[in-house]
């Protein structure tokens, strides 16, 4: 069964401990990252999500290599069934994340590959810091309005 985008991101989010850290998805910087990761250190991590081959290839063409002063660690994430083929074409500098189901049916991320540290990675402005909560106020009040259309249009099924 192929795991979905939102399943892996819920995984992640749970191994990078949403608790202790920022985390929101499609957030752009320089370029957009899949998932960011402000830790509490004021630095940040970027990991990029691919649920194909394809998908990964595709990520090279891009101009901006995940390259950005804003990020100190890069992660690729992908599930158990692509990692033989995406884990050789993953740069050195970057990290390797496998997600997949565990005996109790929970996902797990398991880091099969440590990244290189970006010594040009600065610490985020409290500034920018606010500017990622802010935005992540507005996607839960844009996923509440959605949930709530979504329940009532179930219920007008009835």
């Amino acid at each position: 069964m192929m795991l979905s985008l939102e399943e892996i991101e819920i995984a992640l989010a749970r191994f990078f401990n949403y608790r202790q850290n920022i985390i929101m998805p499609n957030f752009y910087i320089e370029h957009e990252c899949d998932l960011l990761i402000l830790r509490k250190t004021g630095y940040a991590v970027e990991v990029e999500i691919k649920r194909s081959l394809a998908d990964m290839k595709n990520d090279f063409k891009k101009k901006h290599n995940h390259e950005s002063n804003k990020i100190a660690e890069f992660y690729y994430a992908f599930p158990t069934s692509i990692a033989d083929k995406c884990s050789p074409l993953v740069p050195d500098h970057a990290g390797i994340l496998v997600v997949s189901y565990g005996y109790n049916g929970y996902l797990k991320v398991v880091c099969i590959k440590s990244p290189k540290r970006n010594k040009q990675a600065r610490k985020w402005a409290k500034e920018e810091i606010e500017k990622v909560l802010r935005y992540s106020v507005y996607r839960i009040w844009n996923l509440k309005r959605v949930l709530d259309r979504y329940k009532k249009k179930e219920n007008a099924n009835k």
